[in-house]
């Protein structure tokens, strides 16, 4: 390996400047020279810019890399947007491209783009919301949207966070790295529109996978409606995956036809009071893990706040300990319920210490 370290940084070396840059476009349109290439797509040649965007009809995402620096397609002065509802055809509409082109900024897994756009045009147009989602962007607002996240981005994004517990802070900063590696400040700031799109494509997509799109609540009838918990298929429900009529279970496996449930609690999961967003609320109401704020809190006030007077020294230093632990703290920890397997089946944040 050490032998070849020469010759593999000379093969890195020639994608920093092709031989070809400088040199007349295939296109052979006159004054045309190649002068940018895309890395993103495997084995482009160098080319002239406006075959570089002809090429690039349908991966308008991808950097145009140049002798100088890389650029956003719509940055290449060659009049570029992205047109909308035609699948990356030309609107052919009554007003002129000049008119509708609208600047927006694009957050992919290559970076963060800033492009301009070209919503449809025709007298009958579709909701600009919905031309975007028909282009697989998810808008970060749905009134007279300026920025989005296409749904590739969402989905690595979801599938990343899962594995490496990586903040949402971590990920659209190492994008912000990937548009601008020297002057970071200068790439739009998408954090904020990020958190909140990811959080609504969560939902949206736990949604789908449990079937409350497709009306699962009409064949699962044994179930609560709106459920968007994951139920353990290896757990008894009767009358779904298990029937009285079927034939007894040996004595060595009856075992497994019992129904366990167990508590787990995690008192470093905290939340400490703090201000904040009144809007910022769960998009679940209550059909997932954690039930609604409202009837938390009422069963919360029937609950009997009993303290067992101890005259133990040492139980009142553990109990002033934990008073101390979880001051000015708004949730002191969760508690889970869940089955011998594993599945969480509800949770519950903890007011106070450990109730």
């Amino acid at each position: 390996m050490k032998k070849a370290t020469p010759f593999l940084q000379q093969q890195i070396l020639r994608h920093e400047a092709d031989a070809l840059f400088g040199t007349p476009c295939e296109c052979a349109v006159a004054g045309q020279r190649c002068e940018v290439v895309c890395h993103n797509c495997t084995q482009y040649p160098p080319s002239c810019k406006l075959c570089f965007v002809r090429s690039h009809r349908n991966s308008p995402f991808h950097w145009a890399e140049g002798f100088l620096g890389r650029h956003d397609i719509a940055a290449l002065g060659v009049g570029y947007t992205l047109p909308l509802g035609h699948y990356g055809a030309d609107c052919t509409g009554e007003k002129g491209r000049a008119a509708t082109a609208t600047a927006f900024t694009v957050t992919v897994i290559t970076g963060i783009h800033a492009t301009t756009v070209d919503f449809c045009r025709h007298p009958i147009v579709i909701d600009k919301v919905a031309q975007l989602l028909e282009a697989r962007i998810f808008p970060c607002t749905f009134t007279d949207p300026k920025s989005g996240i296409t749904f590739e981005c969402l989905k690595n994004f979801q599938i990343y966070s899962l594995e490496s517990k990586a903040a949402a802070y971590d990920y659209v900063g190492s994008l912000a790295r990937l548009t601008d590696n020297a002057f970071t400040e200068s790439v739009p700031d998408m954090y904020e529109n990020f958190i909140r799109t990811s959080r609504m494509w969560g939902v949206l997509t736990m949604k789908k996978r449990l079937g409350q799109v497709h009306g699962i609540d009409n064949v699962l009838l044994h179930r609560p409606k709106g459920n968007l918990v994951l139920y353990c298929p290896s757990c008894q429900e009767p009358g779904f995956n298990s029937d009285k009529n079927m034939p007894p279970l040996p004595d060595n496996l009856r075992h497994l036809n019992q129904q366990r449930q167990t508590l787990d609690g995690n008192f470093h999961c905290n939340k400490s009071t703090k201000n904040t967003d009144p809007s910022d609320v769960s998009l679940y109401e209550g059909n997932a893990y954690f039930p609604t704020n409202k009837y938390l809190n009422e069963q919360l006030a029937k609950a009997p706040k009993t303290e067992p007077k101890s005259t133990c020294n040492y139980l009142k230093a553990v109990n002033n300990q934990d008073k101390k632990k979880f001051k000015n703290m708004e949730i002191t920890g969760i508690v889970n319920t869940q089955c011998s397997h594993v599945f969480i089946q509800a949770s519950v944040d903890l007011q106070f210490g450990e109730r």
